[in-house]
């Protein structure tokens, strides 16, 4: 996807005059702030952290009037609410929440759980202020019109529930709650019993409004560029007042039924164990560092042992709560499951367990306090997450816990790990949770160094073999992390799959190793990898300890340059291909984008692919041109570049000595139409356009349309039905990049809906995709466009993904690095 010298030329001034200065904001990612913590005379929590390095202002709010504080006769009570809160007040008509919020660049975002609700946006430092205002105003005066809460209700029982029906742990989960939990609210389903839903009356709702929502069951979080008294003004003013009538009565305290034992729910093994509240600190922390010893992939004990694994996938749940709570575990099946899986299980589970009342697992909780230390310190970085942070401490009792975290987790103790092991394991549950205090306690973790002012360095390089690379040096990070993007368009001429299979492959045996013995390298390594596939690109991601690059390379060089693709690997490789597809965690769209799109392959076309396939795949596709690396970390550009280059440049050039395949034709444009019904009756409806894309001002504007369409819930699919018809609960959406193309995708998922709607629907769809967007459409998907840009300067992720897609495809890196600019200079869509 070449570029001339004049299409060059119209964004490189706009670009190298944002480079340093974004480079020095970037940069500036340390916390050294202290919030200031205010108790209002009415009982609110106000936290505010003043931030002038902050590139954005994240505003919290939470609540408690969670499932907690409902009765089996108001099952559903809290999570309805909380939808009512987006439907205005007698001032603003409903819609007026989201649209102040996603002009200022941010989508408003609720969570109902069982002790709390949360709402939580992060907007453009210049208009913070009408957002905190407009949140806190609907969230003390909803209207609660009638209309809209009875569509309310209908997208919960026909477009929610199904969606969380057929994800493969939620219905466990709510199971698994009831059974433990069988007199106490905790147990109630977070969206509600149906059946109750069904007929809960406004007056209902209002009252639970009344009752919970007052200022002394708040707390309020704000964290940016702000001032302190500016912001407690705003907050006075409409959460000054007293509250009115009694407060709730306290929730009962939870008695959780004895629970530490196997049982299966819906095919997944679950191992849980009543867990500490919150206040009973040291043992909450314990519990933390307990799971990670257990649970932690390739270190935690429950990997170590004989393979293949007997589960395909173990995951682990634990939330501090206000009382008892459970920690949970949860074996899926694995791709090929034997009628003993379960019992292998558990055994392996029973050994792990005596391995740590031993006294043998003491290194492994050394390790999963360093890992809880590091990974608080990085959220601590991120201003949007120390908000979450402050608020979520906040809503336990325990303000100060963000500030004191590190220091508390570094003086627990080995013997007070195993202390609460014997306590989990007691029958009946304790009802203290009391641990021994630490008789030699760790030293406390040094202080965070001072933030840095001093710019970063990006350097960009082309090695001998085509292969290029993109450095960016972060001296505030205590991480590297690796992001290997590696272009996979051209896959048209192989049936769909390919690419996927291809990736799976990777790291499945080498020369020289294997997935356990490669997993294992980077974890010990302090890091850990994952492998994506998505349209035109497959990613490795991996991330280490600064000192252990080296090491992390090798192993990355190991899997990409010289995996074994045999025919019993394949066979593997596909069962797990299927297993993820039925056990995923979350939705199944892809059914959705492989009828629309070839770069998805159904279970039937997987298991037709061949050996020989994958083989001239890989030999097409994995080639040193076709390969773009992104690192950031503390080292210098120079270091990280020769690293690179040390372990990949002259091998890949010897190895992809074979003739390059010449540039695929770009697409022509087209649009198509789909649905399709999931597992459950979930119905995914859905788009994918294919835009000719030859200029960066192509590549704004496709940005731009793509947000028009399913970004935030002003988005015209959100609006055209979940506010207009009154259908839908999730809507998405993505980009992908191909040669001189890209592709935009989107969907709504519904619950079961006839045939005619269906059609009608569809229809309705097309004509919303074709429609030229209005003014108001592209000023909100400019907001949304910067705001998100901002977002993900501090998700190393998300941020070096967007730099490799660019230089992978044609754009440049230096593109997505000015984006704002580029996109203030971009105009109108057609």
């Amino acid at each position: 996807m070449g570029r001339s010298a004049r299409e060059k030329q119209r964004v490189a001034p706009t670009l190298k005059a944002l480079l340093c200065g974004f480079l020095l904001l970037f940069s500036r990612g340390l916390w050294s702030n202290t919030p200031t913590f205010t108790r209002l005379p009415n009982g609110l929590q106000l936290i505010v952290e003043h931030d002038p390095n902050a590139l954005l202002v994240a505003i919290e709010v939470w609540v408690q009037a969670g499932v907690s504080c409902e009765t089996p006769e108001t099952s559903g009570v809290a999570h309805l609410l909380e939808h009512m809160i987006f439907k205005g007040t007698a001032q603003d008509p409903p819609g007026t929440l989201d649209q102040v919020c996603e002009s200022a660049g941010g989508v408003l975002t609720a969570h109902t759980e069982r002790d709390w609700v949360r709402y939580s946006v992060s907007v453009l430092p210049e208009h913070w202020r009408r957002p905190l205002q407009t949140l806190l105003e609907h969230l003390r005066r909803p209207l609660m019109p009638l209309d809209e809460l009875e569509k309310e209700r209908q997208i919960i029982l026909r477009d929610e529930y199904a969606l969380h029906e057929a994800d493969p742990i939620r219905p466990v989960r709510y199971r698994l709650y009831a059974q433990a939990f069988p007199k106490h609210p905790y147990g109630l389903p977070l969206l509600g019993d149906p059946a109750l839903l069904k007929i809960l009356p406004r007056e209902a709702v209002l009252e639970f409004h009344q009752r919970h929502y007052r200022p002394e069951r708040m707390v309020v979080v704000v964290v940016g560029n702000v001032s302190e008294p500016e912001v407690r003004a705003i907050v006075e003013s409409v959460c000054g007042d007293q509250p009115v009538g009694e407060p709730p009565p306290a929730a009962p305290v939870s008695n959780p039924i004895e629970t530490h034992h196997f049982h299966e729910i819906n095919g997944v093994l679950v191992y849980s164990l009543p867990a500490p509240p919150a206040h009973s600190v040291d043992a909450m922390l314990a519990t933390e560092v307990l799971r990670l010893v257990l649970g932690e992939p390739y270190l935690g004990l429950l990997y170590e042992g004989e393979l293949p694994l007997p589960f395909g996938r173990v995951m682990t749940d634990y939330l501090p709560r206000l009382q008892s709570g459970l920690m949970s575990f949860f074996f899926l099946p694995p791709a090929e499951s034997t009628d003993a899986w379960q019992a292998q299980v558990q055994r392996r589970w029973e050994r792990a367990i005596e391995h740590i009342r031993s006294r043998q697992a003491r290194p492994q909780i050394e390790q999963a306090k360093s890992w809880l230390i590091h990974r608080h310190r990085n959220a601590m970085r991120n201003p949007i997450e120390r908000a979450r942070i402050y608020g979520f401490y906040t809503m336990l009792n325990l303000p100060q816990l963000p500030m004191e975290y590190e220091q508390r987790v570094a003086q627990l103790t080995p013997e007070q790990v195993e202390t609460l092991v014997a306590m989990l394991w007691r029958t009946p549950p304790p009802t203290a949770w009391s641990l021994p205090s630490a008789e030699s306690p760790s030293p406390p973790p040094s202080p965070n160094p001072p933030m840095r002012a001093e710019p970063a360095k990006a350097v960009r390089q082309r090695y001998a073999s085509g292969l290029r690379a993109i450095a960016v040096q972060q001296p505030e990070r205590e991480t590297t992390m690796i992001h290997v993007l590696i272009r996979t368009d051209g896959s048209d001429l192989f049936p769909p799959g390919t690419d996927e299979l291809t990736a799976r492959l990777l790291f499945t045996t080498t020369q020289n190793e294997t997935l356990q013995t490669m997993g294992y390298r980077i974890a010990m390594s302090g890091g850990s990898f994952q492998v994506f596939w998505e349209p035109n690109a497959t990613r490795v991601v991996a991330y280490t300890r600064p000192n252990a690059l080296g090491n992390v390379l090798s192993t990355l060089a190991e899997a990409i340059l010289r995996p074994q693709f045999d025919a019993a690997h394949l066979q593997r490789a596909v069962r797990q291909a299927v297993w993820d597809r039925r056990w995923s965690e979350g939705t199944q769209e892809w059914r959705l984008y492989a009828q629309l799109s070839p770069h998805y392959a159904s279970e039937e076309t997987l298991r037709k692919l061949t050996h020989e396939q994958i083989q001239q795949f890989y030999r097409m596709a994995y080639r040193p041109e076709r390969v773009v690396f992104v690192v950031a970390g503390p080292h210098s550009p120079e270091r990280m570049l020769a690293e690179i280059g040390r372990y990949f440049d002259s091998e890949w050039h010897e190895h992809s000595a074979s003739p390059a395949r010449a540039r695929p034709e770009p697409p022509p444009p087209s649009q198509k139409m789909g649905v399709c019904e999931a597992p459950n009756r979930v119905i995914y409806m859905g788009y994918l356009q294919t835009i000719a894309a030859v200029t960066p001002q192509d590549y704004l504007q496709a940005l731009l349309r793509h947000a028009v369409l399913t970004e935030g819930k002003r988005s015209r699919l959100f609006q055209e039905y979940r506010e207009h018809f009154g259908r839908g609960y999730g809507v998405r959406g993505q980009l992908a990049l191909c040669e001189g193309a890209i592709l935009l995708a989107g969907f709504v998922q519904f619950g079961a809906m006839d045939p005619d709607a269906r059609q009608r629907f569809l229809n309705r769809l097309d004509a919303l995709c074709q429609a030229p967007p209005t003014p108001e459409e592209q000023a909100r998907a400019h907001a949304l466009l910067i705001g998100q840009w901002y977002r993900n300067r501090y998700n190393g992720e998300d941020f070096t993904r967007q730099l490799g897609l660019a230089e992978l495809f044609g754009w440049g890196y230096e593109l997505e690095m000015g984006l704002p600019q580029a996109l203030n200079a971009v105009g109108s869509l057609p």
